[in-house]
């Protein structure tokens, strides 16, 4: 009984941590000075059937590492 009052816990406590913080339209100064022409090094990544996957596909999602 305790164990699964713990794992309930556990669940909502990343449930609620994990909900989408809405972006700031204020002309953020962090967000302009990542995109102020310096290109990011591109990685080169593969699924696990050898397809090339680039992280600009997943761009705007949630993506757990």
């Amino acid at each position: 009984m305790k164990l699964k009052l713990v794992l309930l816990a556990v669940f909502f406590t990343v449930f609620l941590a994990c909900k989408e913080v809405p972006k700031a339209t204020n002309g953020n100064k962090d967000e302009k000075s990542m995109t102020s022409g310096t290109e990011v090094a591109k990685s080169k990544y593969e699924d696990l059937e050898g397809h090339p996957v680039a992280l600009a596909d997943y761009k705007g999602k949630k993506v757990l590492l």
